[in-house]
């Protein structure tokens, strides 16, 4: 997942070739969107609640709200994606160092969230 998010092309090898196939399905798509929306929801009624997920960054989330409610939005579009952005938004809503858990990192979240919406129009190389 992280070569891929971070630009390795799918054709490199069949793993990363069925990988790319697989986040570009809606369904897939579908499912990364749902668990933005459902940080976003849980950011904005932080009361208490009983959970097995991880715990987020509150503040950071609240503050790219529109980013993340966009790359949802986007997501779910039926318009094509590039698996890259795809690939770095399960990242952002799963990796225990994505910027989204309150780990030191080098990115916020608004900005992780704006260069996955970024990565999903990118056009994607043809196969060589």
């Amino acid at each position: 997942m992280r070569s891929l998010a971070g630009g390795e092309s799918p054709e490199r090898d069949a793993q990363l070739s069925f990988l790319a196939h697989k986040l570009e399905c809606r369904r897939e798509r579908r499912r990364i969107a749902s668990g933005i929306e459902h940080v976003v929801a849980a950011a904005d009624d932080p009361g208490p609640h009983w959970t097995a997920a991880a715990p987020f960054d509150v503040p950071q989330v609240r503050e790219a709200r529109k980013e993340l409610l966009d790359l949802a939005g986007r997501l779910r579009s039926r318009a094509p994606v590039n698996p890259r952005g795809v690939a770095q938004a399960e990242l952002l809503l799963t990796d225990y160092a994505s910027p989204l858990q309150g780990t030191i990192h080098a990115l916020t979240v608004q900005e992780a969230a704006s260069r996955a919406i970024s990565a999903l129009d990118e056009q994607q190389s043809p196969a060589a």
